[in-house]
Protein backbone atom coordinates (compact mmCIF):
# COMPACT_ATOMS: atom_id res chain seq x y z
CA UNK A 1 0.00 0.00 0.00
CA UNK A 2 2.54 2.73 0.99
CA UNK A 3 4.62 1.54 -2.44
CA UNK A 4 1.40 2.49 -4.47
CA UNK A 5 0.49 5.73 -2.53
CA UNK A 6 4.09 6.78 -3.03
CA UNK A 7 3.88 5.76 -6.69
CA UNK A 8 0.81 7.88 -7.43
CA UNK A 9 1.90 10.91 -5.77
CA UNK A 10 5.19 10.87 -6.98
CA UNK A 11 4.37 12.90 -10.48
CA UNK A 12 1.86 15.54 -8.39
CA UNK A 13 4.60 16.48 -5.84
CA UNK A 14 7.27 16.87 -8.48
CA UNK A 15 4.75 18.95 -10.17
CA UNK A 16 4.02 21.45 -7.16
CA UNK A 17 7.82 21.72 -6.63
CA UNK A 18 8.46 22.83 -9.95
CA UNK A 19 5.84 24.94 -10.02
CA UNK A 20 7.16 26.41 -6.54
CA UNK A 21 10.31 27.01 -8.32
CA UNK A 22 8.90 28.44 -10.76
CA UNK A 23 7.07 31.05 -8.77
CA UNK A 24 9.65 31.64 -6.47
CA UNK A 25 12.05 32.50 -9.48
CA UNK A 26 9.31 34.74 -11.31
CA UNK A 27 8.35 36.49 -8.10
CA UNK A 28 11.96 37.15 -7.63
CA UNK A 29 12.44 38.42 -11.50
CA UNK A 30 9.54 40.52 -11.01
CA UNK A 31 11.52 42.25 -7.99
CA UNK A 32 15.24 42.68 -9.68
CA UNK A 33 13.77 44.38 -13.31
CA UNK A 34 11.36 46.22 -10.99
CA UNK A 35 14.58 48.01 -8.61
CA UNK A 36 16.49 47.79 -12.27
CA UNK A 37 13.64 50.17 -13.90
CA UNK A 38 13.04 52.06 -10.91
CA UNK A 39 17.05 52.89 -10.21
CA UNK A 40 18.51 55.88 -11.46
CA UNK A 41 22.13 53.92 -10.90
CA UNK A 42 23.27 52.39 -14.32
CA UNK A 43 25.54 49.74 -12.59
CA UNK A 44 22.57 47.91 -10.99
CA UNK A 45 21.89 45.63 -13.49
CA UNK A 46 25.25 44.61 -13.70
CA UNK A 47 24.77 43.67 -9.81
CA UNK A 48 22.23 41.48 -10.49
CA UNK A 49 23.11 40.57 -13.96
CA UNK A 50 24.69 36.91 -12.39
CA UNK A 51 21.60 36.22 -9.84
CA UNK A 52 19.36 36.68 -13.55
CA UNK A 53 21.55 34.04 -15.24
CA UNK A 54 21.18 31.95 -12.70
CA UNK A 55 17.01 31.86 -12.59
CA UNK A 56 16.73 32.03 -16.18
CA UNK A 57 19.11 29.00 -16.29
CA UNK A 58 17.04 25.97 -17.88
CA UNK A 59 16.92 23.35 -14.83
CA UNK A 60 17.78 19.55 -16.05
CA UNK A 61 16.45 17.09 -13.76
Amino acid sequence: MADATRAMMDLPLAKERLISDWYRMVYSGIRRTTAVAKSADPPLATFFAEEAKTATAIRKA
